[in-house]
Order: C-alpha cells, then sequence, then structure tokens
C-alpha cells in the first residue's frame, strides 16, 4: 500500500505520463468513435504496470494497493478524460470479485480476478433486480428478463450479475458470471462518449453452479464492496475532471481580450474562477479523507455507519462540484465552450454521468442524511439505492 506523499506524487506522474503518451485528450473524440470506445493498448499498459490490479491484495494477484492509490489514479484518468472501463471492470467488477474471493465458495471468483488484472478480459457489475430468477446455489440459477441500462456493459467479456443483493431478496442473494454471449446486448451511447452502457436481455440464461460467485451474506458483502470502490473512483475522477476544467478557463481568461483587458480581470469571470477552485481543493480533500477511512476500515466486516456516510458525501460533493465547476468552463469560454471541438463539453458531459452512475444527485444526499441520522443501517440503505446504481 502506497503512504508517503513522494510515492503518491511518483505515482501520479507516472499515471499522467503514460496517458499523456498514450491517450492525450486531444485524441478522445477519434478513440471513442471507434468500435469499443476506447484503446486496448493504453489497457494493456495499465495491466503492465499493475495498475488494472491496484485494489487486489496480493495473494489474489494484484498489486496490493490501497484507495489512496486509487484516488491518485483515477483523478489522472478524470482529467485526461480516459475513454473505457476502468470505473466499471478494475474497480466496481474487480473489488466486487475480491469480495466474493474471500467467501466461502472463492474459485471461479478468483480464476476470473486474474484475468481482470491481467487485462485479459473486462467485466461489469450490474444489478439483477429487475431479472425473473429462478433455481437455488446448489443446482444453478435460470435468469429471464432486462436491465435497461448498465454501465460497462457494452464492451465487457463478463456480467457480474447481482440478483437478490440489495434487492430484499435477503439470503436468496448471489453473484452470478454470465458470459457476455449468453445475453443480448444493444449498445447505448450516453452523451458522455467515454464511457458506454447497453440494455441486456437475458432469455432463458442458465448459470451453472460453477459460476456462481458468491451466495447470501458473501454477495450482499460483495456489492457493497464494489458500490463503495466505485463511489471513491467517480469521486476521484471528477476531482481530476474539475481540476483540469479549471485550468481550461483559468487560461482562456487570461489570453481572451474584450474591451481591451484579459476577461479574467472582470469581477464576474474572477468570482466564478475562485468558486470553482475553492470546488476543486474542497473535492479533493473530501476524497482523501473518504479513501483513508476505507483503508483503515480494511473490509472487516459490514462497512461502520462513518464510513459508508463519509464515502457517499465525498461522492455526493465531488460530482456535484464537477458538474457546476465545468458548467462554469464553459460560460468562461463563451461561445468556443459550446462547439463540438473544443474538449469542455467533454468534461461536463463525463461530470453528468458520474453523478447519474451513483444515483443522482438527490438520491445521494438523501443517503448522507439517513446516514447523518442513523436511521437505518447499511443494508437498508443498499436495498433502496445502492442497488439501482449499479444499473446507471
Amino acid at each position: 500500500m502506497t503512504s508517503s506523499s513522494d510515492e503518491r506524487a511518483a505515482l501520479a506522474e507516472a499515471v499522467a505520463g503514460l496517458l499523456s503518451d498514450h491517450d492525450p485528450v486531444s485524441s478522445v473524440a477519434d478513440v471513442v468513435d471507434g468500435p469499443t470506445g476506447y484503446r486496448a493498448r493504453t489497457y494493456d499498459l495499465l495491466a503492465e504496470q499493475g495498475l488494472l490490479g491496484l485494489l487486489v491484495p496480493e495473494n489474489l494477484g494484484g498489486s496490493g494497493g490501497g484507495y489512496g492509490d486509487i484516488v491518485v489514479v483515477c483523478t489522472e484518468m478524470g482529467g485526461a478524460l480516459l475513454p473505457g472501463p476502468f470505473a466499471s471492470s478494475a474497480v466496481a467488477a474487480t473489488t466486487a470479485l475480491v469480495g466474493a474471493a474471500g467467501g466461502s465458495a472463492p474459485g471461479g471468483a478468483e480464476e476470473l480476478l486474474g484475468a481482470l488484472v491481467s487485462g485479459e478480459r473486462t467485466a461489469a457489475l450490474v444489478d439483477g433486480g429487475s431479472l425473473t430468477v429462478s433455481g437455488s446455489a446448489q443446482e444453478g440459477y435460470l435468469l429471464n428478463g432486462a436491465i435497461r441500462r448498465a454501465v460497462g456493459a457494452a464492451t465487457a467479456d463478463v456480467l457480474l450479475v447481482a440478483v437478490g443483493a440489495g434487492t430484499g431478496l435477503g439470503a436468496g442473494a448471489a453473484l452470478l458470471a454470465v458470459d457476455r454471449s449468453a445475453v443480448r446486448v444493444s449498445e447505448i451511447r450516453l452523451a458522455d462518449s467515454t464511457r458506454r452502457a447497453a440494455e441486456l436481455r437475458f432469455e432463458d440464461v442458465t448459470v451453472a453452479a460453477g459460476a456462481i460467485l458468491a451466495v447470501g451474506e458473501d454477495a450482499e458483502a460483495a456489492v457493497r464492496r464494489a458500490d463503495l470502490s466505485l463511489r471513491i473512483a467517480l469521486a476521484a475522477d471528477s476531482v481530476g475532471g474539475a481540476r483540469e476544467a479549471l485550468e481550461l478557463a483559468n487560461a482562456y481568461a487570461k489570453t481572451r481580450v474584450q474591451f481591451g483587458r484579459p476577461i479574467g480581470s472582470f469581477q464576474a469571470i474572477k468570482h466564478k474562477l475562485a468558486s470553482s477552485y475553492v470546488a476543486v481543493q474542497s473535492s479533493a480533500a473530501v476524497v482523501a479523507e473518504a479513501a483513508d477511512a476505507v483503508d483503515l476500515w480494511n473490509f472487516e466486516g459490514n462497512p461502520p455507519v462513518h464510513v459508508a456516510r463519509t464515502v457517499t458525501a465525498a461522492a455526493a460533493h465531488c460530482t456535484s462540484s464537477y458538474v457546476a465547476v465545468a458548467g462554469d468552463a464553459i460560460q468562461t469560454h463563451g461561445g468556443i465552450g459550446f462547439t463540438w471541438e473544443h474538449p469542455c463539453h467533454r468534461y461536463f458531459k463525463r461530470a453528468w454521468l458520474n453523478q447519474a452512475w451513483l444515483g443522482g444527485e438527490t438520491a445521494m444526499h438523501l443517503t448522507v442524511a439517513d446516514l447523518l441520522a442513523a436511521k437505518v443501517d447499511l443494508a437498508a440503505v443498499d436495498g433502496e439505492v445502492v442497488g439501482s446504481r449499479l444499473a446507471g
């Protein structure tokens, strides 16, 4: 686990350099229009550097990093608008598998985990609460129905379907591995072109006993683990994106001249830039605190209320701040900020999806309020709010 500020600075520099060399912001428009929407070579390089297994313990073949490390990495990826499935596969799906591997039936989870860490395969964790499920853990399951929108599922090789987890089925909860070829996948292009989603149709999809990764409390815990990880990753992505959007706005305000003066000298622009700066700095602070809270907890038992509260509050603040900062960056740029060729709109759309992916601003704030009041435990919060987030 990386701990010192010097080591994290070195990690940030290494990731920023890799992305600048192989996936710069200037190439995003071309990459997202490709067949998969991301550059496979970049993900091979991330695998070679151990970044796809950053949240995987060393005894399971990963890098054994901590959440402070994933904050560093996702911050740089957010700033670079990195297209592709890092959050859906290397964070959400991977940490769900780590949780499943620690349960009573770890075999299938460990094998798939190795394929994700090496970059050989990608996966997406999806909420199967809308599916009709029959069968049992002993005999296997039969799945029917549709999942309307699943972020990351459009290009995933494997779907990790959470049935019962967070949907009130209790002991009937299970985490299932379903090969993409068994499901009818209809790609959905999102406003944020750097990530893709899909509608998934299950028609008598059989899940054999060997593809059941976790059941009961183990499945519930794996999904909670994945959700907390995704919240931190998207919060950090939001910090990086907001930081770069602010840099674009600040640079433009210094060079754009109106009425014989740089527009940055006007009070209205100064106020926007100052507010954006405060938003970026505060976001960086709260996501660092959230990462520290999860690292200290280390996933031993159910998450304490203060951990869930800290992580959810960080996600709510960072994603909301990103939307505001990216929106103000467009306004600062004026007409050019609205053009397709300028990157401002991509930051704004990514900000919107980060927020929507986690259930939306209102849902996150209500969850934080419930956790502050300690009116419900985390499992109940998951049942009402978290389950819907996995479907995007």
